[in-house]
């Protein structure tokens, strides 16, 4: 199962003027790209996966990349570069976040030698 869909990538880019998501991008590949990066960071960090169903903040995360892959690809990538560069940064801080312990979730998200599970998402700064 994808960890986000197309709905959450475009509530990510709609508020990029003059980027609008054509025929000619394959989301699906990019979600699966952003699914495949999470995981791998995650196995290498002690998590269980993949999830069954994502966890909330990791559907995020996988939103935020494939929103990065996508504005990356586009044909005006020149002019997004920025844009491009800031989506990956926060996807990546949210997955280092998410990885070290930092953002909390419910169910699978903890790392395999933890045993408590909270019940609701928490932030440490």
């Amino acid at each position: 199962m994808a960890y986000c869909t197309e709905e959450d990538v475009d509530k990510i880019i709609e508020g990029v003027e003059n980027l609008k998501r054509g025929q000619e991008y394959d989301l699906d590949e990019h979600i699966e790209k952003a699914q495949r990066r999470i995981d791998g960071y995650l196995e290498a960090s002690g998590h269980n996966v993949p999830f069954g169903t994502a966890p909330e903040f990791v559907q995020d995360i996988a939103a935020t990349y494939a929103a990065y892959y996508l504005v990356r690809r586009s044909n005006m990538a020149g002019s997004f570069n920025s844009i491009a560069g800031m989506l990956k940064d926060d996807a990546d801080k949210m997955l280092r976040d998410f990885a070290s312990g930092q953002a909390d979730t419910p169910g699978e998200a903890h790392p395999r030698e933890e045993a408590s599970i909270p019940s609701v998402v928490t932030w440490r700064d």
